[in-house]
């Protein structure tokens, strides 16, 4: 029986001897749900990134490169994880913003799908009285998850199409551009961590797997806060290895989904 230390040395002695390097999609830290301003880490997402950079220099992690999307919770999430690294004296590259990264346009699609939908959409309409007539937090944040799963998944199927917000086509081509931008930093056997959200890592799940544009969808919808996917890279190879990992998160109350 090989034990997990000799496993994970055949691993990486397998991917040194194919020259594999590693994308490590990161998704931010519990940002502030149904409050005012979204794009800010609440206490606890704070806590998450600060686990994963523990957790991180607990493995000795070589990062190589680290890029960031353009929100303010996922430059935050990358300067807490930065901040455990350089207390410690590991190495930190200096991070680099890549717009493509940016996740769907979710506040602007609820905002300015809802008076639309709920005229002719009877589900959506029973799902947004649900959710307004919530009061109790644990309970209004399951009925805006089932509503906003509704509306989302319409905006997939092309169902909802507004000026000024992207499709759900677009957001696919998007992405991609940004995982080349990241992979193009590499030389053979490198590590890059990219901050950013759960939309833009279905989607590079997606590359790797091939798989539906609603099963896209869903799968972002598991992702929890602080959470990463891991994909193996080399030419044209692009596998995913890991997904939805969360080991640093060892506290229950640490895991969250919004």
């Amino acid at each position: 029986m090989i034990n997990g230390k000799c496993f994970l040395s055949a691993i990486l002695s397998i991917r040194h001897r194919v020259s594999m390097s590693i994308l490590t999609l990161v998704r931010h830290g519990q940002a502030s749900f149904l409050e005012k301003d979204y794009d800010q880490l609440s206490s606890l997402g704070e806590k998450q990134a600060r686990a994963l950079g523990e957790f991180w220099v607990g493995q000795n992690f070589c990062i190589d490169h680290v890029f960031s999307g353009p929100r303010i919770r996922h430059i935050r999430s990358c300067d807490v994880v930065g901040q455990v690294f350089q207390r410690t004296g590991l190495r930190w590259p200096k991070p680099v913003v890549i717009e493509e990264f940016d996740e769907y346009q979710a506040e602007s699609l609820m905002r300015v799908a809802m008076p639309l939908l709920r005229e002719r959409d009877e589900r959506i309409n029973r799902l947004n009285q649900s959710f307004r007539q919530s009061e109790e937090p644990n309970q209004r944040r399951r009925a805006f998850e089932r509503l906003f799963q509704a509306v989302t998944s319409t905006w997939v199927r092309s169902e909802f199409v507004a000026d000024g917000i992207e499709s759900w086509q677009d957001f696919c081509r998007r992405v991609p551009k940004g995982v080349e931008r990241a992979k193009s930093a590499s030389t053979k056997s490198q590590r890059i961590v990219v901050f950013t959200s759960s939309g833009p890592i279905a989607v590079a799940a997606q590359l790797a797997l091939g798989l539906s544009a609603q099963k896209t969808l869903e799968l972002s919808w598991m992702m929890h806060n602080g959470a990463y996917a891991e994909f193996l890279f080399a030419g044209d190879r692009f596998s995913l290895s890991t997904f939805n990992a969360s080991p640093h998160l060892r506290d229950p109350s640490l895991l969250t989904y919004r």
